[in-house]
């Protein structure tokens, strides 16, 4: 962690496993860069506060950059398990990069039935001018599922949170959820109008209004030139497959010897309750002490605001 030079850094390997890992405020060149790889693995890390400056690879990709190149029918990448959250890019994917090539001139590989698999991932709070959340540019097959992307933030005007780009293959989102992002357009489909459609049939897009979840497509309906987004059968409520999402909206009131602490309810239906986590120094893994109410991390049950008594007075927590 706060690196200036980045966080994890992988280049030109066979095989790559990064696994249960906490990358945290990394500086410049990002938390996880992994480049010119056949088969890789990143999951279960946590990937947070970190970021990517313009003159690091051009500034894509604050949270994880991954480029790999696929030489047989059975290289694959998968990206699993993780948090992705409050990182920055001083161009384009502040939480994720996917660049995934076939190496079409050395073998043959039209044959191919492997698929790139994300899923089960948390992205949140990640912010990017373009495409604040993840840019994927995938040359075969790619399944984004069972993940859950929210308070992700593209801040040029008109950009979407997250682009997509198949070149001669087929992407699938399924069992995602999306909700509480800022950006013009939650996704961008890059492919041309000859192409096949995107499938996103099954996704919860914070809204059960087609005329509202078509607004937040950029495809062909806003471009003749682009491919069509297939949003057919969205969910009526957030998906329990994917990763729950952080509490929104955290308001903290001090008093002589207490915060109070309000914020907005999810809206995943099977919430069972809150933790609250303090401490007295911002680094994990806020293990404070001292509340009338115990020791972090507290039990504040299913409610959407709490209060800490017994605080020491002119003390930061």
């Amino acid at each position: 962690s706060a690196n200036r030079r980045g966080g994890i850094y992988v280049s030109i390997v066979l095989t790559a496993s990064i696994s249960g890992n906490r990358v945290d405020g990394n500086l410049n060149g990002g938390g996880i860069h992994i480049d010119l790889i056949e088969n890789g693995i990143v999951a279960e890390n946590i990937i947070i506060n970190n970021t990517k400056s313009a003159n690091v690879k051009d500034g894509i990709g604050a949270g994880l950059y991954l480029r790999a190149y696929h030489f047989s029918t059975s290289s694959t990448a998968v990206v699993r398990n993780n948090v992705i959250s409050n990182n920055t890019a001083a161009t384009s994917a502040g939480g994720v990069l996917l660049v995934y090539t076939d190496a079409s001139s050395l073998v043959d590989l039209s044959g191919a039935s492997q698929v790139d698999v994300i899923e089960n991932n948390l992205i949140s709070g990640n912010v990017a001018p373009l495409y604040g959340a993840l840019v994927a540019e995938i040359d075969f097959r790619g399944a984004f599922k069972n993940n859950t992307f929210t308070q992700n933030r593209s801040t040029l005007a008109g950009s979407a949170l997250i682009s997509m780009n198949a070149y001669r293959g087929a992407i699938t989102l399924s069992q995602n959820n999306w909700f509480g992002n800022d950006a013009a357009y939650l996704v961008e489909y890059k492919n041309p109008v000859t192409s096949a459609a995107l499938n996103a049939a099954g996704n919860w897009w914070g809204t059960t209004d087609t005329t509202a979840i078509e607004r937040l497509i950029y495809d062909f309906n806003d471009n003749g030139t682009r491919g069509l987004v297939a949003y057919t059968a969205a969910l009526t409520s957030a998906s329990l497959t994917a990763p729950l999402s952080p509490p929104r909206g955290l308001q903290v009131t001090a008093g002589t010897n207490s915060l109070n602490l309000t914020w907005t309810a999810n809206p995943e239906p099977d919430v069972a309750g809150y933790k609250i986590y303090y401490d007295r120094d911002p680094v994990y893994p806020y293990t404070g002490s001292g509340a009338s109410q115990g020791v972090s991390p507290i039990d504040a049950g299913n409610v959407t605001g709490a209060t800490l008594t017994g605080l020491a007075p002119g003390t930061y927590y």
